[in-house]
């Protein structure tokens, strides 16, 4: 994400997280139940059968800020949502514009 975000622009990314105890079994049988059946009601049922398989690979909250810190978001937070269902994750990207390979600079910066 890094390529595409110019320094000094800032992410946001939403995503479902992995809810605290308490509320998992909702969510479990909200994504694995309602979604896709709402989604096949109201758009393309292929493209909502996804949705439990791909959440299930996702790293846990640490870990993920950890990846964007690496990938050039060192400021980046993380916000819990909708009972620990939701995270929202933000963050800032750093670098200077010759390196930034997007940028007039740093297009000129790659010929050198």
């Amino acid at each position: 994400m890094a390529r595409v975000v110019r320094p000094g622009g800032r992410l946001a990314v939403i995503d479902l997280a992995e809810p605290r105890a308490a509320t998992r079994w909702l969510q479990s049988t909200w994504v694995e139940q309602v979604v896709p059946r709402l989604g096949a009601l109201l758009s393309d049922a292929e493209a909502y059968r996804y949705l439990p398989a791909s959440t299930a690979y996702l790293p846990d909250g640490p870990t993920l800020v950890g990846i964007f810190r690496e990938a050039g978001f060192p400021d980046t937070r993380r916000v819990l949502l909708g009972f620990g269902a939701v995270q929202l994750l933000v963050g800032t990207r750093t670098g200077a514009a010759d390196q930034d390979p997007g940028s007039r600079a740093g297009l000129e910066a790659l010929r050198r």
